[in-house]
């Protein structure tokens, strides 16, 4: 079976070796080359690059839509090679319907979540904010509407309630190409239509979602540190005036073992080598505890090393 692979960030690379070693990978497609690292080099996506490492034929047309000299040069190898199916995994874009209709055998996609849960761009990161309790990938047939198509095959896994966005995309991106090389090794074409009544949808996460706020519960500034850990990340202010801080880590403590209670809204609490916050519209059976933060300039610290040396009282305000 020959294949046509759309992938861009480090998610796609294990469906990416699942094409490989279990079709005739023809050609990969990716984004453009972007400006990457502290000195914001033009450089490949990590699908680019490992592409180039196979040797395998790469395409990274600005759209799929608007006519160029790449995408004529992908369309020409796509008419010369005849594939039989496109993969596509994180891409980034929607494949026109032109490209979609191209493979006699069509076109499938590897979604990080079980649909019809979480269509969108946005599937790990949402369903950890949700405080969801499973998650899992699944390959579904591409259709013109957006997550919409038959699901041919799925695999699960619960979430940890240590789980950050960066440790379950790995552990799904892994998942992903097991399930595709187990499809690749032995395809079936009938699918379960997803039911319209349990669609949810996975928004593009904004840089601004990040930006805590005192009203947020401590489960949901947990739930918030966990799904946006790769970026945007939570950030917050110390005491009025003060630069941005990160909440890299933080857990939920039970209220009732704290030995004094906590100043007010907003407030810091240390105790015992542990940092709590008390956020929140009203107390809950939880305050937040901070493990782990970061200020500009400096690498990830551990919360108690950094706030013990701060003249108290101390609080979180919003950016």
């Amino acid at each position: 079976m020959k294949t046509v692979f759309f992938g861009t960030p480090d998610f796609a690379l294990s469906s990416l070796e699942a094409c490989r070693n279990h079709s005739a990978l023809v050609a990969v497609v990716t984004q453009p080359d972007r400006p990457r690292g502290r000195g914001h080099k033009l450089s490949p996506c990590p699908v680019k690059a490992r592409a180039l490492e196979f040797g395998v034929p790469v395409f990274s047309p600005s759209s799929l839509r608007k006519p160029s000299e790449e995408l004529g040069a992908l369309m020409e190898l796509i008419s010369k090679t005849r594939p039989d199916l496109f993969v596509v995994t994180a891409y980034g874009n929607l494949l026109p319907e032109n490209l979609l209709a191209a493979p006699p055998l069509g076109s499938i996609n590897v979604h990080a979540s079980l649909l019809p849960r979480w269509r969108g761009a946005a599937p790990i990161q949402r369903c950890l904010e949700s405080g969801d309790l499973e998650t899992g990938v699944c390959l579904q047939k591409m259709v013109m509407e957006l997550d919409a198509g038959e699901v041919l095959a799925e695999l699960r896994c619960p979430i940890d309630s240590g789980d950050s966005a960066v440790a379950l995309s790995l552990r799904l991106s892994q998942m992903g190409g097991t399930l595709l090389s187990t499809f690749l090794q032995r395809p079936h074409w009938s699918g379960r239509a997803q039911d319209p009544s349990l669609v949810t949808h996975a928004a593009k996460i904004r840089k601004e979602e990040g930006h805590w706020a005192p009203t947020w519960s401590p489960s949901e500034t947990h739930a918030k540190v966990r799904a946006f850990a790769a970026w945007p990340q939570v950030k917050a202010r110390l005491n009025p005036g003060s630069a941005e801080l990160k909440l890299l880590e933080t857990s939920l403590f039970a209220r009732a073992k704290l030995k004094n209670s906590p100043q007010g809204p907003s407030s810091l609490t240390l105790e015992e080598g542990r940092v709590y916050l008390e956020t929140g519209v009203r107390p809950s059976e939880h305050v937040l505890e901070i493990l782990q933060i970061q200020v500009p300039g400096k690498g990830p610290v551990r919360a108690w090393d950094y706030f013990q040396n701060l003249q108290a009282p101390l609080s979180l305000e919003s950016l």
